[in-house]
């Protein structure tokens, strides 16, 4: 899922284009787009100026609930379908399998990421046992007019979109906070757990206290083989506390970690103010999003970064048993090539130590020639490196095999 063919569906573009008016193909030079190019900048700036109040304001008036929708609804959007990716691709998870499946979206905004489980699922109908007799999506977040547009959207994209016809689709919308204390919580009936819970864009800005009462309630919603993925932007300050909340969800739950850490310890990338963990995920934009970004100057089309955890109820991990490398010499790409005359470096990390990789271009061989390919988020399999000060050497003896992208 690193490449340049991740896109959203027919379906979905049109959908978001009809929400904001707008018709196909996109008219560049248009008044409409535009303004709505105008109304994006104007969220950036707010959100860059750390203004909290204008995050309820956004979602309340019409104008920027549509260029939300339709520019920043699509960049989220995408960040979790390689997540989803590196989940359904473990051997010992085959989907959705179950007669009753339930999905919940907190902090669910116009309906960000119950709409990427959706994309998902279309491009991956395989996932969808033919038992499934029933699919329940629900979405929480604290402004009214969030959950209205949410629901208006969704139940648009089920409507035209294709999905087997044996399963009855039902939408659970509720407007409050996921903050409240309390177990059953008030927002959710008594007795209901969930198969995935996405929370994107949400916890970062809690405090520890409030996030430490939140963490067991979270456990007790997700369903004995359900999964837990908290997405952020993926910036220096959001990703180092995204970690202090990997770390207070495992210290406070009997939740295991699937992803992206390999092992469950300090996170190295802590050790230097500097570094943070991160990915960064190449897309292929709809066209209104490349129009925008054209318009006030962005990039998104060039990539967006992001940070996430994946944890899981019943103890999977990752590295699962069909690895054929013992668990100490797998390892996780997180840095880009870093190419220099005659040489080639990049970072990896194992949970536990960050180690920067140096080969030499007289060391190409085939047991190395993986490294070349190398991605950010690939997890590979490394041995007989040699240590010098700085760096670990790959030597033309030295094994290094991309074992999963």
């Amino acid at each position: 899922m690193h490449g340049k063919n991740i896109t959203l569906s027919p379906v979905l573009e049109q959908l978001l284009l009809h929400y904001a008016g707008l018709s196909s193909p996109v008219n560049a030079q248009s008044r409409a787009v535009k303004l709505l190019s105008a109304q994006v900048k104007t969220i950036s700036d707010e959100y860059l100026a750390g203004d909290s109040s204008f995050k309820g304001d956004l979602f309340r008036s019409r104008a920027l609930r549509r260029a939300y929708s339709c520019y920043y609804l699509p960049v989220n959007l995408v960040k979790l379908l390689p997540v989803l990716d590196e989940l359904f691709t473990h051997p010992d998870i085959k989907g959705f399998t179950e007669p009753h499946v339930s999905i919940l979206d907190l902090g669910c905004g116009p309906g960000t990421f119950l709409l990427g489980v959706l994309e998902y699922l279309a491009a991956h109908q395989n996932l969808l046992s033919p038992d499934i007799q029933k699919i329940d999506l629900w979405g929480i977040d604290q402004v009214d007019e969030n959950v209205t547009t949410a629901k208006k959207i969704i139940s648009r994209y089920l409507a035209v979109q294709k999905f087997p016809s044996s399963s009855t689709w039902q939408l659970h919308f509720r407007a409050g906070s996921i903050m409240t204390a309390g177990f059953p919580h008030p927002l959710i009936p008594q007795g209901t757990q969930y198969d995935l819970i996405i929370a994107g864009n949400v916890f970062t800005e809690i405090d520890q206290e409030s996030f430490s009462v939140l963490a067991p309630i979270l456990e007790k919603l997700l369903s004995p083989h359900g999964t837990l993925i908290l997405i952020d932007p993926g910036t220096r300050a959001s990703s180092r506390r995204l970690i202090q909340l990997r770390d207070m969800l495992l210290e406070h739950t009997a939740l295991t970690l699937y992803a992206p850490c390999l092992e469950r310890g300090l996170c190295p990338s802590l050790d230097n103010p500097r570094d943070w963990c991160h990915q960064k995920l190449s897309w292929s934009p709809p066209a209104i999003v490349h129009v925008i970004d054209r318009h006030i100057g962005f990039t998104k089309e060039k990539g967006i970064p992001y940070s996430y955890f994946t944890f899981r109820n019943d103890g999977k991990a990752l590295i699962h048993p069909t690895c054929d490398f013992p668990r100490e010499k797998v390892w996780r790409v997180v840095s880009y090539q870093i190419r220099h005359k005659g040489e080639e470096r990049l970072f990896v990390c194992n949970g536990k130590e960050r180690k920067l990789l140096r080969r030499l271009t007289k060391n190409i061989s085939d047991s190395n020639q993986d490294f070349s390919d190398a991605l950010r988020g690939d997890s590979v399999a490394m041995d007989g490196m040699v240590r010098k000060e700085a760096f670990l050497d790959i030597t033309r003896d030295s094994i290094f095999r991309i074992l999963k992208r």
